[in-house]
């Protein structure tokens, strides 16, 4: 296999060089017989638009055929019109009891981007938390075009959500949201994330139905959304065989990059990259 990474750029700027790692090789050899790499970029793009592309790894050397493990570039708007990505505290909710970490408490926070297209921040300096204890996973780096929400599982006091992300006058600008006592109401009390409820995307790749299974049954209400690498909704067919299982069919729409959007009756959205060939 060759395999590339995450790579992520402003709309305009040069697009950057990408590198590949490699496996399977045979009898000792390592990638030094490796005679040519080149990389792809699907859709086609030359850094002026923004949305996330697939990047292919286009690999060479005698005796063998590699495989791509793509990558992902994401182009995130930039210049006139660029909407920063702006965090949002809605409420805490107090749990009966500690958690299994010992938190007593649920931050639940949004996120609002007004652009077309998402955009990838990573977890560091310019998308980061600080304050009271409390547990990351599940912080957003794709920030999806409309919004989504993350709750976080924390001891209690304040906490603090910072975003640095790209303005219209080609500078960047931090927004940030605390946490203050605002009570959830108790008809929209929130459930910790639990990575064990996640869901299995497959295949994915794929060439046309994608299926997703949870862990847990879905309650009536879920919606399914589905976007492409430049942000704008797609319409698929969906269907929900059981309570766990969810049945998409992309075999209408090109080849690319999308996302399906999961959301919640509570508000919450979890999205899910798909790769259709």
């Amino acid at each position: 296999t060759a395999t590339t990474g995450i790579y992520v750029m402003n709309k305009g700027a040069s697009i950057p060089s990408f590198t590949a790692t490699y496996s399977g090789f045979l009898n000792g050899q390592t990638a030094s017989v490796v005679t040519s790499v080149s990389f792809s970029l699907s859709p086609s793009c030359t850094g002026n638009t923004a949305g996330v592309y697939q990047i292919i790894v286009n690999a060479t050397a005698a005796n063998y055929a590699f495989t791509s493990v793509n990558g992902t570039l994401y182009i995130n708007p930039a210049g006139s019109g660029t909407q920063q990505v702006r965090p949002v505290f809605v409420c805490r909710q107090t749990l009966s009891a500690p958690d299994a970490n010992g938190f007593t408490h649920i931050a639940k926070f949004s996120y609002q981007n007004a652009n077309a297209t998402p955009v990838y921040i990573p977890v560091g300096t310019k998308n980061s938390t600080s304050g009271a204890a409390h547990n990351t996973t599940g912080q957003p780096v794709v920030f999806m075009p409309g919004g989504g929400t993350w709750n976080v599982p924390y001891s209690g006091g304040t906490l603090t959500w910072q975003i640095t992300s790209n303005k219209s006058n080609g500078s960047t600008g931090s927004l940030s949201a605390t946490t203050n006592t605002t009570a959830c109401p108790a008809s929209s009390a929130m459930v910790v994330q639990d990575p064990g409820a996640e869901m299995l995307v497959y295949p994915n790749p794929s060439t046309g139905m994608v299926f997703l299974e949870s862990t847990a049954d879905q309650p009536t209400g879920t919606l399914v959304e589905i976007y492409n690498a430049l942000g704008s909704k797609c319409a698929v067919r969906v269907d929900r065989p059981t309570d766990r299982k969810i049945e998409l069919d992309f075999s209408s729409l090109t080849k690319g990059m999308y996302f399906v959007n999961v959301i919640n009756t509570d508000g919450s959205l979890r999205s899910y990259p798909v790769m259709i060939e």
